[in-house]
């Protein structure tokens, strides 16, 4: 899985993969404000909703990531005020260009969700071996058409 874009800020390092981000302290300011966790992948099918604030020359930035049982612990005051929470990266504003390009290319992620595989049905022997005898009793195939699709299906 190779990374899209990766982020390193504010004692922690975003990395953008296809199906997921994953967010993992650094340092002594990465312990500071998250503790021993270590990294949290967050996979784009479990996001509900993102939330996003531009940085500027005077304050950080950040993206949270919102999901079922997404706990916002909003500890601290001043410039660690919701820096423990684990589903949240904040950044500095010279790395405002690329995080604006990771939140668009996430928000299409969770907005456009990737189309799971189409259903295939599956039916047994038997139920193929009576469509065909409905084909034959029907007139449509002949008894050598059926007996020939009966050893097929029965692996005779």
């Amino acid at each position: 899985m190779s990374k899209l874009f990766e982020v390193s800020c504010a004692g922690t390092t975003l990395s953008v993969y296809e199906d997921c981000v994953s967010l993992t302290p650094k340092g002594a300011l990465g312990f500071l404000t998250k503790g021993t966790a270590g990294e949290r992948k967050i996979f784009y099918k479990d996001i509900t909703s993102i939330q996003f604030k531009q940085s500027t020359k005077l304050v950080s930035g950040f993206i949270e990531f919102y999901f079922a049982g997404h706990n916002t612990q909003k500890q601290g005051q001043g410039a660690f005020y919701g820096a423990a929470n684990d589903n949240r990266f904040t950044f500095y504003n010279k790395f405002l260009p690329e995080m604006l390009q990771i939140n668009d290319f996430i928000q299409s992620k969770i907005n456009n969700p990737s189309p799971a595989a189409p259903l295939q049905q599956e039916t047994s022997a038997a139920d193929e071996l009576r469509k065909y005898k409905q084909l034959l009793d029907d007139g449509i195939i002949t008894q050598e058409d059926f007996d020939a699709k009966k050893k097929q299906l029965l692996g005779l």
